[in-house]
């Protein structure tokens, strides 16, 4: 499951907290972090969850953004790579493994001859640093249970060492050598050698079909404890006076081992942890924003969630970053206090939640009690796919929707504060969505028995009759239509699911069903893997490949992701 609310987990760091204090007090202006927060903030292509900065051994900045928190544990996606590489170095700083054992060595109890015979080159730095040359990859792990079969059965297309092919699954290989050489899987076996040490308790990682932990994605964590893991790093694996990660390791996991492309980003490829080009740096990454860059010159370690559009390092936070905690940052080792400045970067950490989903531009109770008790449905094909999850999560979670196909508005304004429910039919289950206007409201959504924590939030709005775009107050009555944008944030994921429901007339309503990142990611990751890859491959292939990949293929994407379905009420429906 997703989600960790069924371990009852705190959602706080609950043992050895970082101390707060200004960014003056570790040799950084006020200032120059208000103006990188505020120029993250106003780069509408990013879609960023939170921001810590932490200097030395304490936080000098950290802000969530939107309806998010700071204290709920976010998932990882590969940055949870870099973690899975720790455990590794901590296994050969135990004498019990090493860079050059062989993978059919360690799991030649479970193999054939002939699997022996193919992969015996594969070594465990060439999991490390993507050089398996293996093709069994993330899209073959929907399919196959066993997915170590599914490795060793898989072909080795390039020689092990040779070309550098980003691939989770050898990450999934690394976490199965724990597990064969300790007998444990990677939390167990973690959780005295850094989890217990650091203080980290609400942590949790997915496991793979067969019960092990999937070790290229899957964990979730929350962002202070990851600052912990960044700064055990920049102390050359000592935590209190105690070694936990061997300096050797450290040195040789974040040194480059093979040059990555170019449209990757602007690093290159060390042992499952990312190394700067340009600059003295080294970054834990996910895809869709989930970064921690550490900068050992100036002993700051940077930690982004987010739900951009991006698989690597391609958005503008990298840029934006580079700018202000790059080579031209040398922070001194303490500032005179600013009031004014730490005045400033308080009101600009206040904006990133007061601005960030808008006001309505309608009276709400007005427009809550004229919705209440009204219902709709519908009979278009579409609504089959249309869920409260958004598209992306149903995928990387294998938790399919059979669609919203009537749903209805209850609004109960009798207690102390006014209920606005949003009540969905979906799954053969009646899921209640509460809706917060001035606030988000903070729920559980459950999903065929898993429970996803969300904050939702509500707006009423007008959009234009000729293109549903949102609109100004002084547009002609006639010219507008009433509408109500609901966005549901899954705090533990990246993506969110948004629908505007525009009231069409007084029996119809159009429900516009969007999510973040979008149909953007989905393309951009589809060119890179298909035409990118093919080029070079001789002619006809490179026309096969622009031949699928055109308007009418893009057009379809961005169809399966953005569903306009138009519902009616039921009294309607029932007199025709």
């Amino acid at each position: 499951a997703a989600s960790l609310l069924h371990r009852n987990a705190s959602f706080f760091t609950e043992e050895q907290p970082f101390e707060r204090c200004t960014p003056e007090e570790q040799g950084i202006a006020s200032s120059h972090i208000a103006r990188f927060i505020e120029e993250l903030w106003l780069d509408r292509s990013l879609n960023l969850h939170s921001i810590t900065i932490l200097r030395g051994n304490k936080i000098i900045f950290e802000a969530a953004f939107g309806d998010y928190l700071l204290n709920v544990p976010h998932v990882c996606y590969s940055l949870s790579k870099s973690i899975t590489a720790t455990a590794i170095g901590m296994l050969i700083a135990e004498g019990r493994l090493t860079v050059e054992d062989r993978l059919t060595d360690i799991f030649k109890d479970e193999l054939t001859p002939l699997q022996i015979s193919t992969h015996k080159k594969i070594k465990i730095k060439h999991l490390l640093n993507m050089t398996s040359g293996i093709v069994f990859n993330e899209t073959g792990s929907v399919t196959e249970t066993d997915w170590v079969k599914g490795f060793f059965d898989s072909l080795v297309l390039t020689p092990p060492g040779k070309t550098f092919n980003y691939n989770s699954m050898n990450s999934f290989l690394l976490s199965a050598a724990v597990k064969k050489i300790t007998g444990t899987g990677l939390m167990e076996y973690l959780t005295p050698r850094l989890w217990e040490p650091l203080g980290i308790k609400n942590v949790f990682w997915e496991l793979s079909p067969c019960g092990i932990e999937k070790g290229g994605w899957g964990l979730y964590i929350i962002p202070e404890d990851l600052a912990k893991i960044g700064r055990l790093y920049l102390q050359g694996g000592v935590w209190k006076d105690k070694r936990l990660i061997p300096a050797e390791w450290i040195e040789a996991a974040t040194a480059k081992k093979v040059t990555a492309p170019q449209d990757f980003g602007d690093f290159n490829y060390g042992y499952h942890i990312w190394v700067g080009r340009r600059q003295h740096c080294f970054l834990f990454n996910g895809m869709f924003g989930q970064n921690m860059l550490c900068f050992p010159d100036t002993d700051i370690v940077l930690i982004e969630n987010a739900g951009n559009n991006e698989m690597f390092q391609q958005s503008s936070f990298f840029k934006i970053t580079s700018k202000y905690f790059g080579k031209g940052l040398r922070p001194s080792a303490a500032l005179p206090p600013d009031q004014s400045a730490e005045k400033r970067l308080l009101a600009v950490k206040e904006k990133l939640r007061s601005d960030w989903f808008g006001r309505s531009r309608l009276p709400i109770e007005k427009c809550c009690r004229a919705l209440n008790g009204l219902e709709y449905n519908t009979g278009q094909a579409q609504a089959a796919t249309a869920g409260l999850l958004p598209l992306m999560i149903q995928a990387l979670q294998n938790n399919y929707t059979t669609g919203i196909h009537c749903f209805s508005f209850r609004y109960d304004p009798s207690g102390e504060h006014p209920v606005f429910n949003w009540e969905v039919e979906e799954g053969g289950q009646k899921k209640i969505v509460p809706v917060g206007f001035d606030r988000p409201e903070y729920t559980t959504i459950e999903f065929q028995s898993e429970r996803y924590l969300a904050a939702v939030r509500g707006r009423f709005t007008r959009v234009s009759v000729l293109n549903y775009r949102e609109v100004s107050e002084d547009y002609a009555e006639n010219d507008v239509y009433d509408a109500l944008e609901i966005r549901i944030s899954y705090l533990e994921m990246a993506n969110s699911r948004v629908v505007r429901f525009i009231f069409l007339s007084e029996d119809s309503v159009l429900a516009c069903f969007r999510e973040y990142p979008d149909s953007d990611f989905l393309l951009m990751n589809l060119e890179y893997f298909t035409l990118n890859r093919l080029r070079g491959k001789g002619r006809l292939t490179e026309q096969l490949a622009n031949k699928v990949y055109n308007d009418v293929f893009k057009a379809r994407i961005r169809s399966a992701l953005e569903l306009d379905i138009k519902y009616k009420t039921v009294e309607k429906t029932q007199n025709e």
